[in-house]
């Protein structure tokens, strides 16, 4: 097998800038990568300030920009330092191939002077995301949605998780078919696992950003529904709040405002919590929920396959693709998703066959 020089590009890298699914796939492949005998180059966002480490045999740049109050210039500055650190790299013949996410086109800058190929890997591009958050991205969105365009339309591989999203580009961005390549992400198959010394608590979970494309405020109406079968049920959500909803306020806040005042007791919001915790977290609950308006291919969905709890999620989303029972997804309606959530609360407590098809179909090894 020839030696490579990877170079893997995005903000998102734990543990610093653990902001969801991109940090997670990022450390998977690149840690991957350096078990399998290649050099590994990770280029990511520093939150306070500039450093380089190894760290699990990987070379990690963190590049810190402070905030001006301008995003656009923001966006721009950080892109710079980014192009200068793979200009230094390429220089000095450290890069065979790089990696770079849709989500932002971090590599976008660095175009003019690229000798060596570049593989776009789809999460979820700006296009898509704002079709399905109803929210305004800021001043930058236009020079963002152009950077993508241009990123995708100059690389020279695209690779996707899920042949939803594919489809979507294929339409959204007119790139043919046959240049995009369908790989599902890998899995962390170490972290999350079945622990028989939790006990199973009436418990419904969510985990993910709390955010409207991501299904919670169905969630909240459904919810309702849901607390009328199963009165004593707990409903968790863990992760970080944001404003991206169609009234640019506190999603956690839009969500209790359509929960009825009766059972608000029966909520619980537990912010971001660290990684490590997640685990206990999905082996307490009796069902996860991600009721997702479109996902590609959420990872939090493989954890918690990993450890066997029942999944109630979304039939617009790559979870068509990871899970097996497909009667499990619910088709974007509150009462539809208050009937899969009752149904699966009430008689499914431990699915084996999950764990199975996440060790044989997303390990990475």
């Amino acid at each position: 097998m020839q030696k490579l020089n990877i170079c893997l590009v995005h903000e998102e890298y734990p543990e610093e800038t653990n902001f969801g699914g991109i940090a997670t796939y990022q450390k998977i492949c690149a840690e991957e990568y350096v078990r399998q005998g290649h050099n590994v180059y990770v280029i990511c966002r520093g939150l306070s300030k500039d450093s380089h480490y190894i760290e699990n045999g990987v070379d990690i740049t963190r590049i810190f920009v402070q905030r001006s109050g301008d995003d656009v210039a923001d966006y721009i500055k950080y892109r710079e330092r980014v192009s200068d650190k793979l200009q230094q790299l390429q220089s000095q013949n450290k890069i065979d191939i790089i990696e770079v996410p849709d989500w932002g086109a971090e590599t976008v800058l660095f175009e003019k002077y690229r000798k060596v190929p570049l593989v776009v890997r789809l999460h979820t591009p700006l296009k898509v995301w704002l079709k399905y958050n109803n929210n305004d991205f800021g001043k930058a969105k236009d020079l963002v949605l152009s950077w993508e365009d241009e990123m995708l339309k100059k690389a020279d591989l695209i690779t996707c998780c899920s042949g939803i999203l594919k489809k979507m580009i294929v339409k959204d961005f007119k790139i043919k078919a046959d240049k995009i390549i369908v790989t599902p992400n890998p899995a962390n198959i170490t972290r999350y696992f079945y622990d028989k010394d939790v006990k199973k608590e009436n418990i419904l979970l969510f985990v993910g950003s709390v955010e409207a494309r991501k299904g919670v405020l169905v969630l909240a109406k459904a919810l309702n529904k849901v607390f009328r079968e199963i009165p004593d049920l707990k409903m968790i959500f863990v992760g970080k709040d944001t404003i991206r909803n169609n009234l640019n306020i506190s999603t956690t806040e839009y969500i209790k405002n359509l929960v009825e005042d009766k059972y608000l007791a029966n909520v619980e919001f537990k912010g971001h919590i660290p990684t490590e915790e997640l685990n206990y977290y999905f082996n307490k609950a009796k069902c996860a929920v991600f009721p997702s308006l479109f996902d590609n291919f959420p990872y939090v969905v493989l954890e918690t396959m990993a450890t066997g709890t029942p999944i109630v999620g979304s039939s617009n989303s790559g979870m068509v693709e990871m899970l097996e029972d497909k009667t499990c997804l619910y088709n974007g309606s509150v009462n539809d998703l208050a009937s899969k959530l009752i149904h699966s609360l009430k008689r499914k407590t431990f699915i084996e066959r999950n764990i199975t098809r996440v060790k044989s179909i997303y390990n990475p090894t």
